[in-house]
């Protein structure tokens, strides 16, 4: 037997603009594609997930200028599994060229089916949140606020009747007081729990926390003690904030419920900075430090290797989802940092550290560049690619497809700002697009052309406008589109 056949290895060679010219068996067998196939015009693009156009575009440009192996995992949708797409690893090498300091033909490529290791992520990235606080449904936070309202309604009445001198009239201003405080609690439930993770941007750490201190005593109400020890100096951030704030409201719980008797406990939370040298020293980062401390149970030293593995809990089976610390590194690491834990040093407790990169404000607007606005474009084939290219063009990130727009909101982890749905697309298609975006919970907005959905507003230069305000990008979209502005809407020039 030859190692190949143990290994697998799914390897083919690719133009630096995308075309298969020659792959080996394994390739053929794990696609369900003979090269020939493969090697028409426009074959792996056709394939490649709407989603990852743009990363896989930029992977192929960047293998293209380098000697260095470059990495990517993304998804693909291979003829054998009927469209449903598949996760790769990718890795490829820029061949030599034939001649020396000629052209090269192209690239070595090698694939590693990691679909199973990204769909158990999908779902832990679900799961995790899913068991936090922000669990709590629309539904059952609207209930609750008619409830306290009735409640807030009644004290009110009695305390208008009673004297201050009345023996009542104290306890019924504690009432009212407490149900205050409960209605806010539900609205801060509620605005985490529809906060839109996916945007990346700056926040100052120790603002955020102490914004949060209050937020914290009346989640957890009489369950521990809470201390905030603040760096002196500010400390900037670049990252997905709403994931942020998850990552710590999971840790914290975890700390809260890890003390074994309610209120005889406490959860520091502290932050600082420090250096770190890179690069051979010749490059000093600076650092920011979350340190987040209890004085619990603290954890068994023969569980402490286990702690971040996916599926892996010290609560008892039903209590925990294993998924909180596994998903919260794997996010941490996304950010440039690191999660880890040690126990405390009084030998009781648990102290889990994050470590960040600290944001530059001052090159943060030419490192990072604002994210462009997300918009889904579905309609018949012959637009498609027009409009899609058009809006690109415009500074939009464009997710193009014909057939796979539900399932796209159903999968993605990061919303869409916009859906436009081109002539010739159906009513159901755009009622089953809506009942998904609902389904998520997400704030987009579905847009149509004229004539296309009775259930769909207008495309309209108002709508595009939110998104786009420089009135020469909408003109290019109206251009691609083959119309122009409506009459009652505002002129571009305006």
């Amino acid at each position: 037997m030859e190692w190949e056949d143990l290994v697998q290895p799914i390897v083919f060679q690719q133009t630096h603009e995308g075309r298969i010219f020659r792959g080996n068996s394994w390739f053929e067998k794990f696609t369900g594609w003979s090269v020939d196939q493969w090697s028409v015009e426009g074959s792996f693009w056709d394939k490649v997930h709407e989603c990852d156009v743009e990363s896989v575009s930029a992977h192929l440009q960047r293998s293209a200028a380098s000697d260095d192996p470059c990495t990517l995992t993304y998804r693909i949708r291979l003829p054998k599994d009927q469209g449903a797409p598949t996760w790769v690893q990718e890795t490829r090498r820029r061949m030599p060229p034939k001649i020396p300091g000629g052209s090269t033909e192209g690239c070595i490529v090698a694939w590693e089916d990691c679909s199973d290791d990204a769909l158990i992520a999908h779902r832990l990235t679900h799961a995790w949140w899913s068991s936090s606080l922000a669990s709590l449904t629309p539904g059952a936070a609207h209930d609750l606020n008619n409830h306290f309202s009735s409640i807030l309604i009644q004290s009110e009445n009695y305390l208008r009747r009673l004297s201050p001198g009345h023996q009542h009239y104290e306890g019924m201003k504690n009432i009212r007081e407490a149900v205050d405080k409960s209605i806010s609690l539900v609205r801060k439930l509620v605005a985490i729990h529809f906060a839109r993770a996916g945007h990346t941007q700056f926040l100052e750490l120790n603002g955020f926390l102490a914004q949060q201190m209050e937020f914290l005593r009346q989640a957890f109400p009489r369950r521990a003690l809470f201390s905030l020890q603040l760096q002196e100096k500010a400390l900037h951030l670049k990252l997905d904030t709403t994931l942020f704030h998850r990552i710590l409201i999971g840790l914290i719980r975890n700390s809260v419920e890890a003390i074994p008797i309610m209120g005889q406990g406490t959860v520091k939370i502290s932050t600082s900075r420090g250096s770190q040298g890179s690069l051979g020293d010749t490059e000093v980062r600076e650092w920011v430090r979350i340190e987040i401390a209890d004085t619990g149970r603290g954890i068994p030293t023969e569980l402490r290797p286990r702690l971040f593995k996916p599926g892996f809990s010290t609560k008892p089976p039903g209590e925990g989802s294993g998924t909180s610390l596994s998903e919260a590194r794997r996010l941490i690491a996304e950010w440039g940092g690191s999660l880890s834990y040690r126990p405390s040093e009084e030998g009781s407790g648990s102290i889990f550290l994050i470590e960040l990169p600290m944001a530059d404000l001052e090159r943060g607007a030419a490192d990072h560049p604002p994210e462009r606005p997300r918009i889904m474009v579905t309609g018949p084939e012959d637009r498609l690619g027009d409009v899609a290219a058009s809006l690109r063009e415009s500074g939009l990130e464009v997710v193009a497809t014909r057939a796979w727009a539900v399932e796209l909101i159903q999968t993605e982890t990061r919303p869409f700002d916009l859906v436009c749905l081109l002539q010739g697309s159906t009513v159901e298609q755009a009622q089953a697009i809506a009942s998904s975006v609902q389904d998520r919970r997400w704030m987009t907005r579905l847009i149509a052309e004229p004539q296309t959905s009775p259930d769909a507003p207008a495309l309209s230069e108002t709508v595009l406008r939110d998104l786009l305000p420089e009135p020469q990008e909408i003109r290019r979209i109206w251009k691609t589109l083959g119309r122009q502005p409506a009459t009652d809407e505002p002129s571009p020039s305006s």
